[in-house]
């Protein structure tokens, strides 16, 4: 009995989920482009919607903004994006609460609770030290890039691209690019080891490298392991 009536609940709320979506897909893609919304409290308010509902409809929404790129993707309660350039691929888990303010996430990316994405390090001029920052003005946002598989813990703040299949460390603070397959953490986060090595190895922590991070960060974790 309780399977039949599951049935057609779940076929009613995939209905008014693809209704609500188009209606207010299509108000907010209106609204924004005259310049009647701002984007930001859309997307908060979106974030409010409890439960399945709730992530079922944020991602039908933001399957027709062009936020979504792909399939099975769950943002959670409290999940807010701050830019509509952002994208975000297929099979993406965003947990509660998580902050993505511009970025370009790939597929099968795994963001924990409270975590926050920032369009990088330094969004406030800073260079007139006889005035206030807050009355200088902003730099022009860019975004940072998450790489394909990769895992961000809760609380963690990144401000700057993750590798492939990279591990931020819950509660770090990444503010260098950090390498694919790497794992970093702490604050600010450092190198710990090589996803790709045997979990024997020894492990680092070496300050993120700033040039060539993508081959040389791998290849300076790589130096010192066969060095022990």
């Amino acid at each position: 009995m309780r399977k039949m009536i599951a049935i057609p609940f779940k076929a009613l709320r995939r209905l008014l989920v693809i209704i609500c979506g188009v209606v207010i897909g299509i108000s907010i893609d209106l609204t924004d482009r005259w310049g009647l919304l701002y984007w930001p409290f859309a997307s908060e308010a979106l974030g409010l919607v409890p439960f399945t509902f709730g992530w079922q409809l944020r991602y039908e929404i933001y399957r027709r903004l062009g936020i979504c790129c792909g399939d099975q993707t769950v943002l959670h309660h409290g999940t807010t994006i701050g830019d509509r350039r952002t994208t975000i691929g297929s099979d993406v888990w965003a947990s509660r609460d998580v902050y993505i303010e511009y970025a370009h996430i790939g597929d099968h990316v795994l963001i924990g609770p409270g975590a926050i994405l920032l369009a990088g390090r330094h969004h406030h001029r800073a260079e007139d030290i006889e005035q206030p920052i807050k009355l200088q003005g902003n730099n022009p946002l860019e975004p940072i890039n998450v790489g394909e598989g990769a895992w961000i813990g809760a609380n963690a703040t990144v401000m700057a691209d993750l590798g492939p299949h990279a591990i931020v460390g819950a509660g770090s603070v990444v503010i260098k690019s950090v390498p694919g397959y790497a794992v970093v953490a702490g604050n600010p986060a450092r190198l710990i080891r090589d996803r790709r090595q045997s979990s024997s190895s020894s492990v680092l922590t070496q300050d993120l490298p700033t040039n060539n991070l993508h081959d040389a960060g791998l290849e300076h974790a790589q130096l010192v392991s066969s060095s022990d």
